[in-house]
This record gives structure tokens, C-alpha cells and sequence, in this order.
């Protein structure tokens, strides 16, 4: 009876053993998931905003693409086009090539207005839009004004000189007191895209400090507390195979004190 009861503490030693090594690699298994995928979307994290922060290769790429369309095509919130053009008028004798700079003239009127009126809703209040909207738009207003009303006419009328002159006197004055506010424009809003990509700079670096504490310290919580649920659950576990223990010797006994009375 005793070799019974024995073989059966045994087999249910064995049992519970391997339940609760099956439990805590279930648990392992379980942080270690949680682990390695707080790991990859951290790195997926910092990897993006490295690439798309201030200064990276996103960034460089769209400013380097900006940039290269700025040398390329003439500004419309600049008159220095329509001024070359009157200045090509009052050279030119053909009178399909006449027409077509009269067309550009025009042309380019039309894109001044339509941006100006674009920054003059988009562009907030400040030195700039000041700069831009009142500085410059004055000479740049009376430019077309003159250009319009007595420059373009002469033209038409075939007053070669007198074009000449007046594009050489009043136009040209117009346009340098126009590219005097431009230059101005520019200056400042170099000085101050340089000083915004310095506070952009200095505010990724600490939200990237942010990031990387934030991830260690909930990389450490978790490990805390997975720590101490594995302690709680082998605890429960291990209190659990006890009374399933107690329990199987109070019967055992029992059925053994049973069997002697039987007898």
C-alpha cells in the first residue's frame, strides 16, 4: 500500500513540476514577445523621426528641391521678368515678337497679382508680409501702372525711343526701389529660416531625449512587473500544488484508515 501511494506522490510531483516548468516558459515566452516587439517599434520610432527631423534627408531633399526650382524659374512676387521684357521691347522691330512680349508682359502682371494676393492671406502679420505687401507692392503697383498706361502704348505706336526712355528713367527707378525691399525681404527671411531650424534642431534633440528615457522606462516597468508576476504566479502556483499535495495525503490517509477498519 505504501509502494502505491508512493508511485502516486511521485507521479503527481512530476506532474505539477512539469505544469509549473510549462507555465514559466509560457510567461518567458510571453515577456520576451512583449519585449522584442516594444524594442521594434521603438526602433521604427527613432528611426523615423531621424529621417524626417530637421537637417535629415527627408528634409534636406524637399529644401534641396525648393531650392533648385527658386534658380530655376523667375519669382512672380518679383517684377525683374516684366522690367527684361520691357526692356527687350524697346529693341525689338518684329512685330510677332512684339505681340508675344506685350502677352508676357501681361502674363506675368497676372501671376504678380494671384501671389500676392495668396500671401496676403497666407502670410502672417509681421515685418515680412510689410516688407512684401506694402513695400514692395507699392513700386511694383506703379510699375504696372506706367508700364500699362504709357509705356505699352508707346510701344504699340511704334515711339521706339520714347519707350526707351521712359524704361530707362521712371521703370528702371520703380524696379530698383521695388528690388530694394526684395533684397530686404530676403535678408530677413534668411536670418530667420536659420534661426528656426536651430530652435527646431535644439527642440528634436530634447523630444528625442524624451523618447528614449520614455522607451527605457517603460522597457524597465515592464520588466519589473513581469519580474514580479512571475514571482506572484509561481507563488500561487507552487501554493496551489501544496494543497493539491495536502490533499491527496488526507486522502490517502483516509483511505488507508477506511481499508483498516474494513478489515
Amino acid at each position: 500500500m505504501k509502494f502505491f501511494k508512493s508511485s502516486k506522490e511521485k507521479m503527481e510531483n512530476k506532474s505539477a513540476s512539469k505544469n509549473n516548468t510549462n507555465l514559466t516558459r509560457t510567461l518567458l515566452i510571453m515577456g520576451g514577445t512583449m519585449l522584442v516587439g516594444i524594442l521594434a517599434l521603438g526602433g521604427i520610432v527613432l528611426k523615423t523621426v531621424s529621417k524626417v527631423q530637421v537637417n535629415g534627408p527627408v528634409y534636406k531633399n524637399i529644401i534641396e528641391g525648393k531650392d533648385l526650382i527658386a534658380d530655376i524659374l523667375p519669382p512672380p512676387e518679383y517684377i525683374i521678368e516684366t522690367y527684361l521684357a520691357a526692356l527687350q521691347l524697346t529693341e525689338e522691330s518684329d512685330p510677332a515678337q512684339i505681340a508675344f512680349f506685350i502677352k508676357e508682359c501681361a502674363r506675368l502682371e497676372s501671376e504678380y497679382n494671384t501671389r500676392h494676393d495668396y500671401w496676403n492671406e497666407a502670410l502672417a502679420e509681421g515685418e515680412a508680409k510689410t516688407l512684401l505687401l506694402v513695400g514692395s507692392y507699392k513700386d511694383a503697383k506703379e510699375f504696372y501702372e506706367i508700364l500699362n498706361g504709357s509705356f505699352l502704348p508707346l510701344i504699340k505706336s511704334g515711339k521706339h525711343q520714347e519707350a526707351k526712355a521712359l524704361a530707362n528713367g521712371k521703370l528702371k527707378d520703380l524696379y530698383r526701389s521695388h528690388r530694394i525691399e526684395i533684397d530686404k525681404l530676403v535678408a530677413m527671411e534668411i536670418e530667420r529660416i536659420a534661426t528656426d531650424e536651430k530652435n527646431a534642431a535644439a527642440t528634436l534633440k530634447v523630444q528625442w531625449l524624451v523618447l528614449k528615457s520614455s522607451l527605457a522606462a517603460l522597457i524597465l516597468i515592464l520588466a519589473v512587473f513581469g519580474f514580479y508576476s512571475y514571482r506572484g504566479i509561481s507563488r500561487t502556483l507552487r501554493a496551489a500544488i501544496n494543497g493539491i499535495k495536502l490533499n491527496s495525503d488526507s486522502l490517502g490517509t483516509s483511505s488507508h484508515q477506511l481499508a483498516g477498519v474494513s478489515q
